[in-house]
């Protein structure tokens, strides 16, 4: 739409609404939102980011990125081989339960695919959530309870470790990426979602180089607790703060977050909220 193209913006929402009529409505709505953006266009700054319009917007969006990387999914991608190793694997057994790790977490991101649209972005992540924190709990008491070396120790190590990819890869891993353009307005959405992920990055480099310092100093069980912890909280930032966007079009998800109110309800029966984007 942005670039004119609007003959191929309509057969697109044709194709996915099944509908020409209602592909004709929303392509109209859609260019009401263009040409309103096109009015009220400005500059992006830190002032405007920061006004009492945009801040709740900016502080979800930000929340969203620090829970992603501060729920120590970096602790388990980095250091699998190492916890690994720590409880008597040997290395080659060690590197190869990592491409076992690799393998789930694929698995349970195509699978996440499949679920975002069918059960919206708000349940997948709290049932991510719970999962993560019930693994790190379950690695935390594993590792503090003083369990020698053997088959139960191992057992209950990768199962955590399992529980935790699964939990993660298909929720919190691939929900972000979803959720963070439909939360932002249309006339700063680029600039904003790219602010974001450049501190997404920032965190992930934080936790990546903090880590190692953690795990000599208090050993990993304490990690793990710590961990359990900021799971939880993130389980409480979605369920009081992020709104769900499943079956809400970009255009509607700016009005009510602009207007303060969270975008709660859930649409029945609609299309998904990313096939806005032809309205770009």
């Amino acid at each position: 739409m942005g670039k004119g193209r609007t003959d191929e913006a309509r057969t697109v929402l044709t194709r996915l609404r099944g509908d020409a009529v209602a592909a004709g409505e929303e392509l109209a709505e859609i260019e009401r939102a263009e040409r309103t953006e096109r009015e009220r266009s400005e500059p992006l700054t830190v002032r405007r980011l920061l006004s009492p319009r945009l801040r709740p917007v900016f502080v979800v969006g930000m929340l969203l990125v620090l829970f992603q990387n501060f729920v120590g999914i970096n602790t388990i991608i980095y250091y699998a081989p190492t916890l690994l190793t720590d409880i008597g694997f040997g290395s080659n057994g060690a590197i190869l339960a990592n491409v076992g790790i690799g393998l789930l977490n694929m698995l349970m991101t195509l699978s996440a695919m499949r679920l975002i649209d069918r059960k919206g972005r708000k349940p997948l992540l709290l049932f991510g959530a719970l999962g993560m924190c019930a693994a790190m709990v379950l690695l935390a008491v594993t590792n503090l309870s003083g369990l020698g070396y053997g088959a139960l120790l191992s057992v209950l190590t990768l199962g955590g470790i399992a529980l935790y990819i699964a939990s993660f890869a298909i929720s919190w891993g691939p929900v972000q990426w979803v959720m963070l353009p439909e939360l932002f307005p249309m006339r700063i959405r680029a600039a904003a979602v790219s602010l974001c992920v450049l501190f997404n990055w920032l965190f992930n480099m934080i936790v990546a180089l903090v880590f190692p310092s953690l795990l000599h100093a208090w050993g990993a069980g304490i990690n793990f607790l710590f961990f359990a912890g900021t799971t939880l909280l993130a389980f409480l930032f979605v369920q009081r703060l992020l709104p769900e966007t499943k079956g809400r079009s970009l255009e509607e998800i700016e009005q009510d977050l602009l207007r303060g109110r969270p975008a709660r309800r859930e649409a029945e029966g609609s299309v998904p909220v990313s096939s806005g984007s032809a309205s770009h």
